[in-house]
């Protein structure tokens, strides 16, 4: 790397995507894109999945998240230049969100933290407004998870699978604490359920995922059938 950032391509045919990260400044323990600072508050969001429905004029309106499997964007890594110009249509995006797992194996965590930046680097090299995404994480992770993110930025984070009971509740409160003394985020959008015991420094936006859509979709369905069948008994009475 020179002085003007990152400059090589170590595989036939780039297979490591190292196109993708040309001219960046890498961090110096596991050499992470480093990412710039934004400031974004979108007012809607879709997943990438959905993303490819008709929105019509919506598209300029609206966040692209990746708070969903990860097969469902896969894709992205696979071949970034084939979905450039369909994200560059939207607002925004949130930066990719590859898994980590406290019960994976430590090079798996690390490569998939890696694809997250590499293609927000790129994204946002592109013209793409990116949110980058401060994982909220278990200790194991803290020496490197925020690693390359940005300090007083807009951040988000996703607590799906994080608020199923209390204890998992108290334990993201503590984790978000933790990141909140490193990035010192200006503002964090959150999507997903809310995490009543959090009690953060920064701003909180709350934002649906996609599986808060369609719970909150089920909730309403189930109550319109429960309405209808209330009032064919009040119409037999």
């Amino acid at each position: 790397m020179n002085d003007m950032g990152y400059d090589n391509v170590t595989t036939d045919f780039d297979t490591c995507r190292e196109l993708l990260i040309q001219g960046a400044e890498l961090t110096k323990e596991h050499n992470f894109p480093i990412l710039q600072a934004v400031h974004e508050f979108p007012i809607n969001t879709i997943s990438f999945r959905d993303s490819f429905k008709e929105m019509g004029e919506n598209k300029g309106k609206c966040n692209v998240n990746f708070f969903e499997d990860d097969v469902r964007f896969e894709s992205l890594w696979n071949n970034p230049y084939r979905y450039l110009e369909h994200l560059q249509d939207f607002e925004s995006v949130c930066m990719p969100d590859f898994s980590i797992s406290m019960y994976a194996p430590f090079p798996l965590n690390l490569w998939n933290t890696y694809r997250n930046r590499v293609l927000s680097y790129w994204l946002s090299k592109n013209g793409i407004k990116v949110i980058p995404n401060a994982m909220i994480a278990d200790e194991m992770f803290w020496g490197w998870i925020w690693e390359g993110l940005p300090k007083y930025s807009t951040l988000c984070c996703c607590t799906n699978g994080r608020a199923i009971n209390d204890e998992e509740k108290v334990k993201f409160s503590v984790q978000f604490q933790k990141m909140e003394s490193v990035l010192c985020p200006e503002t964090v959008i959150i999507f997903g359920r809310k995490i009543e015991c959090l009690k953060p420094k920064s701003n909180i936006i709350y934002m649906d995922s996609r599986i808060t859509k369609f719970e909150k979709m089920k909730d309403f369905i189930g109550a319109n059938i429960n309405n209808s069948v209330s009032l064919c008994k009040v119409k037999r009475l």
